[in-house]
């Protein structure tokens, strides 16, 4: 039964070397646990501090102050001042006579000379070469059914095949040549 007693003892030797290894292993993740908390408490300041340095950093501009007069003078004309526009010339180099087209734009039908109305003056001023001239476009007014009475009563001549709207007809030829 002595040798039996003396492995006993020689395994508590080698039990306690392990217990004592596992409270050096205990004590040292205790430590390392520790330094670990310490590093993420530290971490979460620097984060809060980051975010802080940040938002004054790019802080939004502040609202202008309010003027020392709350009803300050707007900029620009008065309300109800009449615009500003270029005089018109009173005299011009180049007199250029625009007939009445052939046919209306909008109706296709063909387009009445009135030599009765007052034609169209449009003034262009140039500068060619340093030299100011004004040219004189002067459009010879006109009247096409559409334009009459009886054509604006009965819609202008709106919808007719020709017309370059895209109204119905004009929708569908057009997807049917996609």
């Amino acid at each position: 039964m002595g040798s039996p007693v003396f492995e006993a003892n020689g395994q508590s030797e080698w039990t306690d070397s392990l217990l004592r290894r596992i409270d050096g292993l205990r004590e040292t993740d205790a430590a390392q646990s520790q330094k670990i908390r310490d590093l993420e408490r530290k971490i979460d300041e620097l984060q809060l501090e980051l975010k802080a340095e940040r938002q004054k950093q790019f802080k939004a501009k502040k609202e202008a102050e309010p003027a020392a007069h709350p009803k300050a003078k707007k900029p620009g004309a008065p309300v109800r001042h009449p615009g500003w526009f270029r005089p018109r010339p009173d005299h011009f180099d180049r007199l250029i006579r625009v007939p009445a087209p052939c046919n209306c734009p909008d109706c296709r039908t063909w387009v009445k000379a009135r030599p009765d109305l007052e034609p169209y003056d449009h003034f262009q001023e140039d500068w060619i070469d340093g030299k100011y001239t004004v040219t004189c476009y002067r459009h010879e007014e006109g009247r096409s059914r559409a334009m009459s009475p009886l054509g604006a009563a009965a819609g202008a001549g709106r919808g007719v095949a020709g017309d370059d709207r895209p109204g119905r007809s004009s929708r569908k030829s057009l997807s049917a040549v996609r």
